[in-house]
Parts: C-alpha cells; sequence; structure tokens
C-alpha cells in the first residue's frame, strides 16, 4: 500500500516523529452450514485473519505473508476472501487518531500482486465547516427560545457566553410570535443542524480509531 499524504498531514506527521498504521481484515461469505465460532457476530462473515504494519511518512507497506486461517478458509464461499483494509496514525504524540484515510474495501484478488493508492490528510482538514456549526446553533437558540448562550465561539478554539448579546426574542405586535418564528428556524436550520451532527460524529468516530462504512 502506497499512502499519498496532503501536504499538511506529511508536515505534521513528520515534525510529530509520528508514525502511520496500516491494518488489513479478511472475510468471507460463509457457505451454508458454518459454525458460529468461524463468524464474525456483527457481519455474519467468516473471520480468516489480519495484518498491521506500522510506517514512517513516504514509506510503503508491504504485505507479502498473510497467514489467513485455513480452517476458516474452506469455510468460505466460491466469492474468495475480502478484505478491508484502513489507516491511522500511529498515536506516538497523540493519543488521538490525526489522520483520515480513505479505506479500500474489494476482494483479495483485486489487490494480489499490485499496489494499492490510499489517500491521506489530516482530520481537522476534512471539514473547514465544522466553525460554521457555532454560528448555527447560536442563531437558533437566540431566535427560538429567551435565553443568551453561545456553543462554540467563531473564532476556533475559544469557548464563550456572549453576555453582551441582548438578541431576545419578543412576543408581542413587534414580530412574529415566538413558536412561528421558532418553527420558521427549525425549518431552515433542522436539515443543516442534522447533517453538522452527522459529519462531527463520523469526525468523533474517526479519531477514535471507528469507521463507519455503509454498503
Amino acid at each position: 500500500m502506497n499512502l499519498q499524504l496532503s501536504d499538511a498531514a506529511r508536515t505534521k506527521l513528520i515534525d510529530n516523529k509520528e508514525t502511520i498504521i496500516v491494518t488489513g481484515s479478511f472475510t468471507g461469505h460463509p457457505k451454508q452450514g458454518t459454525e458460529a465460532r468461524f463468524l464474525d457476530i456483527k457481519s455474519g462473515d467468516v473471520v480468516l485473519g489480519d495484518v498491521k504494519q506500522e510506517i514512517h511518512p513516504g514509506e510503503t507497506a508491504i504485505f507479502d505473508q498473510l497467514n489467513l486461517n485455513p480452517d476458516a478458509l474452506a469455510r468460505i464461499d466460491s466469492q474468495g476472501p475480502h478484505i478491508l483494509m484502513d489507516v491511522y496514525s500511529g498515536r506516538r504524540s497523540s493519543k488521538n487518531n490525526l489522520l483520515d484515510c480513505n479505506v479500500y474495501d474489494g476482494s483479495l484478488d483485486s489487490v494480489h500482486g499490485r499496489t494499492i493508492e490510499i489517500f491521506c490528510q489530516l482530520i481537522r482538514e476534512r471539514s473547514p465547516r465544522d466553525m460554521e456549526l457555532g454560528d448555527t446553533l447560536r442563531l437558533l437558540a437566540l431566535n427560538c427560545c429567551k435565553i443568551r448562550i453561545s456553543l462554540i465561539d467563531p473564532e476556533p478554539g475559544r469557548f464563550s457566553s456572549p453576555l453582551d448579546d441582548e438578541r431576545w426574542v419578543k412576543d408581542g405586535p413587534e414580530g412574529p410570535s415566538l413558536w412561528l418564528r421558532a418553527a420558521r428556524l427549525l425549518l431552515v436550520f433542522l436539515p443543516t443542524f442534522v447533517l453538522h451532527l452527522l459529519e462531527l460524529g463520523l469526525l468523533f468516530g474517526r479519531e477514535h480509531g471507528v469507521n463507519l462504512i455503509v454498503e
């Protein structure tokens, strides 16, 4: 596997003397009647084995000895072994994963004898919209409820409560009622808010070594 690092990721890893972990998990679709002890609890696939290699930026991960479980191999169907390859930082300079990398998901035959290219960037590079979430929640709170609150300051990395912000919602002849205003804002901001939450959930998962794969 050859890793294509973004400029920021390469600089960060080198400056922090950080390594890269490349892993591969091998599975297969079970034949009818395969015993449960060979099956993965979540996916229901036959677990064949895994590989793992730690490399430095600029190096290529080479896997030439797979050592798959022969008993498990005998219990997969004609589709053959399947491989899922993932990449994350070695956590030598930080307890959290620093990288957001593509995964490779395919048959073992598709990777045999060839080099797989995987692109990696820093997790913080992936979503420049993160800071917009604070503004969205702030505006929603200020216009829907009679409270003054700020979850995230627009200035990255700062948390504050803007007590000087007096934009209270007034219910009466001066404008739409509180409930009507809330309903309008909910229709406008709810889709964006949900997307932000999903995006933050994926980022949190990536930082802690969890991947979400949708089939």
